[in-house]
């Protein structure tokens, strides 16, 4: 993130909460964690999950709506397979100002989200398509 990106977010009370989880998620718990940033953040995902069990589809995108997390909707579904999309400002700034990202949090989040509502085992994997370079 550049020191002009950073004066406009922070000069922006619409985008505080941006700063504040780019701030943790993009710039520091990477720093800490390193190489496991991506096991441990989608490991915290699951965790979060449990401890906000919701009933459906609905309930999933409206609570990533509500955590800022951006927009989550389902794009298709095959036999055992579930195409989640999220878009939404937080997530177009935090993939134009860092190169890499980190959506495992939502990842796991949706792994077990979907898990509890399916009882079945699942997984999720998090991918960054298009991305304007």
């Amino acid at each position: 993130m550049t020191q002009s990106r950073y004066e406009q977010l922070a000069q922006n009370p619409q985008t505080a909460s941006y700063l504040t989880q780019a701030t943790l998620r993009d710039i520091l718990l990477p720093s800490i964690l390193g190489a496991e940033n991506d096991a441990i953040s989608y490991w915290a995902g699951k965790q979060l999950a449990l401890q906000f069990p919701l009933d459906s589809f609905e309930d999933l995108c409206a609570f990533f709506e509500q955590i800022n997390f951006g927009h989550l909707s389902l794009k298709k579904q095959k036999k055992e397979q579930y195409f989640f999309e999220l878009t939404g400002p937080i997530v177009a700034s935090r993939i134009a100002d860092f190169d890499t990202p980190d959506f495992q949090l939502e990842a796991g989040f949706v792994a077990q989200i979907l898990e509890q509502q399916l009882r079945i085992v699942t997984e999720a994997k998090a991918t960054i398509e298009n991305k304007k370079t």
